[in-house]
């Protein structure tokens, strides 16, 4: 084959080859867009790296309940509400009152600063929950000792109440310092401890054989207690449950008691 003839056979054969795969670039480019091609070429998508948060932070001992994901909202709103109220009681004991703002609240318990505004709305509403969570807690002392050792007792409230005072105080985190919260931060809410207190004390009255010995021994558990959570009292541990012990031995105070009821 001359010169000539093997040009015009290359050439031939090039736009035979041309010819045949333009014929194939429909169905190419129908693949490509079946798997997810097209002719413009993307961006790669970049993941941001995920910015700090007071969840990322070590773990405080608000983290105890924390809600799970596949809990419903009533009861993630709860748990949420519990951590809170956990995280508050713990400022309250390392820093005092004054130390209680939504920011701190966010710091201890890893909850954002917005869930609890939607939570709480003021703080005042933290208050109110601190309340209502100490009350909660007084009640359910006062049950188990009656459950148990109150039973036995022939003035069994005064002895509950006794009872709720040392719990209070050998707490790590005292839900009674919900009350000393309000006391410095909103004393108006004082009106729904009253409430309670006067019908305590209204039925210690009624089941004591000396009413006035009886409120003796219940304000000197009150005062105990509230002494030892502000810190005047130097009184360790194991003195003050001898104390309290002794406050709740009724046979030691029945040398004590006054013939029939006292005048009002």
């Amino acid at each position: 084959m001359g010169d000539a003839a093997r040009t015009v056979f290359h050439r031939e054969r090039s736009v035979t080859a041309i010819a045949r795969n333009v014929n194939r670039l429909p169905g190419l480019f129908m693949r490509r867009a079946e798997i997810g091609y097209n002719h413009v070429r993307t961006r790669p998508t970049v993941r941001k790296a995920r910015p700090f948060t007071p969840d990322s932070r070590a773990r405080s001992p608000a983290d105890a309940v924390s809600p799970r994901p596949d809990m419903d909202n009533p009861t993630r709103s709860e748990l949420s509400r519990k951590k809170a109220i956990a995280a508050a009681l713990a400022i309250l004991t390392r820093e005092g009152a004054g130390a209680l703002t939504f920011d701190a609240l966010s710091r201890e318990s890893g909850i954002s600063k917005g869930g609890l505004l939607h939570q709480f709305r003021t703080k005042n509403g933290v208050l109110e929950a601190l309340l209502e969570h100490q009350l909660s807690e007084f009640h359910r002392i006062a049950a188990d000792y009656l459950s148990k050792e109150g039973a036995k007792k022939a003035e069994p409230t005064l002895n509950a109440q006794i009872e709720i005072f040392r719990e209070a105080v050998n707490q790590p985190n005292s839900v009674a310092r919900a009350m000393l919260a309000v006391m410095v931060e909103s004393p108006d809410m004082l009106g729904r401890v009253r409430s309670s207190d006067d019908r305590v004390t209204k039925i210690i009255e009624d089941e004591a054989r000396d009413e006035e010995l009886a409120l003796l021994r219940y304000f000197a558990a009150s005062g105990m207690a509230f002494h030892t959570l502000i810190g005047l009292t130097e009184l360790d541990g194991a003195r003050r449950n001898r104390l309290f012990d002794r406050l709740q031995d009724e046979a030691s105070w029945t040398p004590f008691e006054k013939k029939g009821k006292a005048g009002k």
